[in-house]
C-alpha cells in the first residue's frame, strides 16, 4: 500500500494536482484513502497543465518548497470541494453536503480526529456541532442500524470505557472472559478488545478494524462519539456483570430451545 509505505518516511503526505476536474477527483480520492490510514493529508493546487516534475523544471526546487507550505489541509479541500457543488443557503443542499463529508470521516479509525473534524465541519458549514451530530445519525445505513438495533446500552457504555479510559480499562480486562459476550451482538467486538489486551496492544479503533467488520467499526465510531460522563471502575464493572447475566440467560434460553427441539423429535 504506497500511503502506508509513505507514512514510514513522512509524518505528512502531500497531493498535487494541476486543478483541472481529473486532478480534482485523484485528489479526493487520495483524501478518502489517507482518511482510511490514518494518514495526514494537505493537497497542493499547481498551475493548470504543469505536474510536479515539469513545476520543478520551470521554476526550481525553493519556489516548489514554497508552494508546499501553502498547501491546503485534506478536510479543507474536501468541504471547499462539495460547497462548490451545492448552495450552502439551501438548507437541504447544506444537509447533504453534511452527510457527504460524513462520510469521508467516519472511514478515519481514529474517534478523537473524527471529533475534531466533526468540530471543523460544524464550523466551515456554519452549522451548530449538535444539529450536525443529529444530521450525521440519520444517515445510517440499513445494515448499521441492525446493527445498532440489537446492542444494550450496556455493551455500548462498556466499549466507550474499555476504549477511551486508559486508567479504568487495565482493572476491567483481567475480570473480562470472552464468554460472558457469547450470543451478544458485540460478541466479535469484546472478543477482539480481549485478543489485544492479551497481546499488549493498545485498545483502539485502528487495531480493532484488523480483527472485525466493517460495519462493527462503523456502528463504534458512533458510540465513541456519544457524549457521556466520566466512567469509574465501578460503572465498568456493573456493565460486565449486566452483559455476563445476559449472555447466561441467553445460553439458557438457547439450551431450553435446544431440549424442547429433541422432546419434539420424540
Amino acid at each position: 500500500d504506497q500511503i502506508s509505505l509513505a507514512r514510514r518516511f513522512a509524518p505528512r503526505i502531500i497531493v498535487s494536482y494541476d486543478g483541472d476536474d481529473a486532478g480534482k477527483a485523484a485528489a479526493l480520492r487520495a483524501i478518502s484513502l489517507c482518511f482510511e490510514n490514518r494518514a495526514q493529508i494537505g493537497v497542493l493546487v499547481l498551475p493548470k497543465g504543469l505536474d510536479p516534475d515539469s513545476y520543478l523544471k520551470k521554476h526550481g526546487l525553493e519556489k516548489y518548497q514554497n508552494l508546499i507550505k501553502k498547501s491546503i489541509p485534506g478536510l479543507d479541500f474536501l468541504i471547499d470541494s462539495m460547497l462548490k457543488k451545492a448552495n450552502i443557503d439551501i438548507p437541504e443542499e447544506k444537509a447533504e453536503i453534511a452527510r457527504n463529508i460524513w462520510n469521508e470521516i467516519k472511514k478515519i479509525p481514529d474517534s478523537i480526529v473524527i471529533s475534531d473534524y466533526i468540530k471543523k465541519t460544524s464550523e466551515s458549514l456554519k452549522i451548530d456541532e449538535t444539529t450536525l451530530r443529529s444530521i450525521i445519525k440519520e444517515k445510517q445505513t440499513d445494515k448499521e442500524r441492525e446493527e445498532k438495533g440489537g446492542f444494550f446500552q450496556a455493551e455500548k457504555r462498556l466499549l466507550q470505557i474499555l476504549i477511551e479510559n486508559k486508567e479504568t480499562a487495565p482493572n476491567v480486562f483481567p475480570e473480562m472472559k470472552k464468554e460472558d459476550f457469547q450470543n451478544l451482538k458485540s460478541e466479535p467486538i469484546f472478543s477482539a478488545l480481549i485478543e489485544l489486551f492479551k497481546e499488549g496492544k493498545e485498545s483502539n479503533i485502528h487495531e480493532l478494524k484488523q480483527k472485525i467488520a466493517s460495519s462493527l467499526v462503523s456502528y463504534l465510531t458512533e458510540i465513541l462519539l456519544e457524549k457521556e460522563q466520566e466512567s469509574t471502575i465501578e460503572e465498568a464493572l456493573d456493565c460486565l456483570y449486566t452483559l455476563r447475566q445476559l449472555s447466561l440467560d441467553n445460553r439458557a434460553e438457547k439450551l431450553k430451545a435446544e431440549i424442547a427441539r429433541f422432546e419434539r423429535k420424540g
